[in-house]
């Protein structure tokens, strides 16, 4: 049987090289989240009619799935839904935003 053109060390390699991230630069971004998570619950202290139930790193970083190109950090943000705006209140009937008859695109 021919050996194969390309082997699984050079995948690795590669992989390393150019897909993965890094796991000092994930620490490093995970680091950045929570200070922005807690300067959030620092304003939300201070504004206790936005009913912040908790925060959450979340998306390909809190997974480790995160790639070399990281484009974005996703943050979730739950609420209280009295407190959240209406225009983010879903109208369960029609599946739209409150007062709205145009569904949310997905």
């Amino acid at each position: 049987m021919p050996e194969p053109s390309i082997r699984h060390t050079e995948v690795a390699r590669f992989a390393a090289d150019r897909v993965n991230l890094r796991r000092e630069d994930a620490k490093e971004f995970r680091e950045q989240v929570n200070r922005l998570r807690a300067k959030l619950e620092v304003f939300i202290k201070e504004h206790p009619d936005y009913g912040l139930i908790k925060t959450l790193l979340s998306g390909s970083l809190s997974k480790g799935m995160a790639l070399k190109d990281l484009n974005d950090i996703d943050v979730a943000l739950y609420v209280e839904a009295a407190s959240a705006p209406r225009w983010t209140r879903l109208n369960s009937s029609t599946g739209s935003p409150s007062g709205s008859t145009k569904p949310i695109p997905t």
